[in-house]
């Protein structure tokens, strides 16, 4: 656990103003933009809740709860968050708990991740199976009996009222309902470790190792695309206000306006991205595309990869935090305040 807790403040994603915050051991941080709020959450039972990302205020629950995953879920307008021993807890402002005990529920399970979509609301577990909790509203959750593995990445066609889901596992599955999943694309050569739906190209990309790149255009018949990459592709996002698709890879950043096509652009020599950006945040904002890469194995320092002209060219910011962790490694952008926020610990 850490001692020292900052903030990173920056209009603009290229120059950075650092603040110490007073906090407890924070894993995981949420933005709202609806509610103008950033809440942090992890051990020791804490959240932390700011409206400008300096001034922080502490709300204490239960010493014994161990946060590891908060987020802001719009479709029920509250924020949710995951962690040991099965705990849930939802809240409306990010202070006022409300603890959830999941009946029926492995006290020994860790909660790690949450995805939401319309209507369907998921929590992942990381148990040896993968399990899987599911519910509409965050307060009544179903536990599922089907167990598909460690889940890395997932995405949803409203068009086809269709997810896929991939992971560390050599297999992709498909769901219509978020319930009851099968088994496609059974012994991928490699892992697939993100996969993502584009509203206006109607497909599905999916990217993972060894230059592995599937399409689809119903999730259900997909199509090994041929390329000559030996590279890992950590993470793939559609970016809707350029229509293009971006991929972090080892060694560089791929780009497609059509999922078939794509454009190589290397990372300068030493810069390889590490496995710690699987499934990463790519954020458009301020118009420029941001993607962070945390290394704890030369000086501890965060790279920051910003683009200016829409993937063609890319720049490295090296933030040095020696004897610092990041948390999630991310950086998160408030389109209500139009800040960009990267929070760190000793």
């Amino acid at each position: 656990g850490g001692s020292k807790y900052y903030v990173r403040i920056s209009s603009d994603g290229l120059n950075w103003t650092e603040t110490e915050i007073n906090a407890k051991q924070k894993l995981s941080i949420a933005c709202s933009n609806e509610k103008g709020l950033l809440v942090m959450a992890g051990d020791q039972g804490q959240y932390s809740v700011s409206s400008d990302g300096i001034n922080w205020t502490n709300h204490e629950t239960n010493s014994s709860y161990i946060w590891r995953k908060i987020c802001y879920v719009e479709m029920i307008n509250k924020f949710l968050c995951v962690g040991l021993n099965g705990m849930i807890s939802v809240s409306t402002d990010g202070g006022k708990t409300e603890p959830i005990d999941i009946i029926n529920l492995n006290k020994n399970i860790l909660l790690i991740g949450i995805s939401s979509w319309i209507n369907n609301l998921t929590i992942y577990i990381n148990d040896a199976e993968g399990s899987m909790l599911t519910s509409i509203d965050g307060y009544e959750w179903h536990l599922e009996t089907e167990k598909i593995g460690i889940t890395t990445s997932m995405a949803y066609s409203a068009k086809h009222n269709r997810f896929v889901v991939v992971g560390k596992f050599n297999r992709l599955y498909v769901s219509n309902d978020g319930k009851t999943w099968f088994a496609n694309l059974t012994n991928l050569p490699y892992y697939l470790h993100s996969v993502v739906w584009s509203d206006e190209l109607e497909m599905f990309v999916a990217v993972g190792q060894n230059g592995l790149i599937y399409d689809s255009s119903d999730g259900l018949n997909w199509n090994r695309q041929t390329n000559n990459l030996t590279q890992s592709l950590w993470s793939i996002r559609w970016i809707s206000e350029i229509e293009k698709f971006i991929v972090v890879g080892n060694s560089d950043f791929l780009i497609s306006s059509d999922g078939l096509n794509w454009s190589s652009v290397a990372l300068p020599t030493g810069h390889a991205v590490g496995d710690a950006t699987i499934d990463t945040n790519i954020i458009y904002a301020d118009g420029k595309l941001f993607t962070t890469d945390f290394s704890r194995s030369q000086n501890n320092f965060l790279r920051i990869y910003v683009s200016e002209d829409e993937g063609l060219t890319w720049t490295i910011q090296n933030i040095e935090m020696q004897n610092v962790y990041s948390i999630g490694g991310h950086i998160y952008h408030s389109a209500e305040k139009n800040l960009f926020f990267i929070l760190h610990f000793e």
